[in-house]
């Protein structure tokens, strides 16, 4: 997996940019693997951060983006508990995702993550 962190807000991008979910490009090594890269959007509401604006980080995987590598790879410091947003029984929910090996969920196509601070 690959990292390139990003915390911008959609303001300062722009819609166009954000709109994007996930890209396609042939691997530098070797060419052979095909891996996606997915913008998964997040916000802090401690620290002021608006869920209609969120901040961007870039994850580069092989496959489908897990549970675990959103939380290996979430660009701030320090310790969050990660909720992400989902449909359940039509309802849009924060929902606590357990099994790091479970595909992220998502909403619209869209990785979208609260993240609270843990002390």
């Amino acid at each position: 997996y690959f990292l390139r962190p990003q915390a911008v807000s959609a303001a300062a991008v722009g819609v166009e940019w954000l709109t994007a979910t996930a890209t396609t490009a042939r691997s530098a090594a070797g060419g052979g693997k095909e891996s996606t890269m997915e913008r998964i959007r997040y916000h802090v509401p401690e620290d002021g951060d608006d869920a209609a604006h969120p901040n961007v980080f870039e994850l580069v995987s092989e496959g489908a983006v897990r549970v675990g590598d959103v939380r290996r790879h979430f660009p701030l410091p320090g310790r969050f508990h990660l909720r992400f947003r989902r449909r359940v029984a039509g309802l849009e929910v924060w929902a606590d995702a357990a099994d790091d090996a479970a595909p992220a969920p998502r909403l619209a196509g869209r990785i979208l993550v609260k993240a609270s601070r843990l002390a």
